[in-house]
């Protein structure tokens, strides 16, 4: 897996590649953790070049979210791939984050 943020205006994206598992999830929890503490008011977590998530991974999504809603930030997963978002509708994860297309996706 391969974690990469840029920032443009206060919004910063997160953009993983590769697969995300039991193994790699730390490293993506840790940047999330970063972005928190130094005050991110707006994240996107950038999952289209996954190849793979876990349970794990889904884990650390939802853990970003609820700590983002708690602290009154946004939190927003972009993906357009049907895998990855068949696998957020499988786990409820669909429902409770936000996610939007990619912007060269979207219309």
């Amino acid at each position: 897996m391969h974690v990469e943020t840029s920032e443009k205006d206060g919004h910063y994206v997160v953009t993983v590649s590769g697969e995300v598992d039991v193994h790699t999830a730390p490293d993506l929890r840790a940047e999330l953790n970063r972005l928190s503490s130094e005050g991110a008011e707006r994240v996107t977590v950038d999952l289209d070049q996954v190849e793979f998530i876990d349970s794990t991974g889904l884990s650390v999504l939802l853990g970003g979210h609820r700590k983002a809603e708690e602290e009154k930030r946004q939190f927003v997963v972009r993906t357009t791939s049907e895998r990855t978002l068949k696998l957020l509708r499988i786990s409820g994860l669909l429902e409770k984050l936000t996610v939007e297309p990619s912007p060269n996706e979207a219309g």
